[in-house]
């Protein structure tokens, strides 16, 4: 497993994950909806993404730092494929 920052062709996969972790924990809600479909906004103010990929670069898990405006950071999304959940590359993203 390797971590890597956002690139845009990783962009769809960001949606996906997010949007399946979502609606198979809670329910997907207009707020989840808005910060998927801006997230780069969040990083043009200086949020990050971080993907964790396998050897062969397929996207594992996800997660998305941003700031807030009292210079804290807040862990605005995160998620894994759900045949990865509890393999830690949702935590090896988070060290990212």
């Amino acid at each position: 497993m390797k971590v890597v920052p956002y690139d845009p062709r990783y962009r769809e996969a960001f949606i996906q994950l997010n949007e399946a972790w979502i609606q198979a924990m809670f329910a997907l809600e207009a707020e989840d909806t808005r910060v998927l479909s801006q997230f780069e906004h969040s990083l043009a103010l200086g949020g990050q993404i971080f993907f964790t990929l396998d050897d062969s670069g397929e996207v594992l898990a996800c997660c998305m730092i941003s700031p807030l405006p009292n210079g804290e950071w807040e862990i605005e999304k995160f998620a894994a494929k759900g045949m990865y959940t509890g393999t830690g590359a949702g935590s090896v993203c988070l060290k990212g």
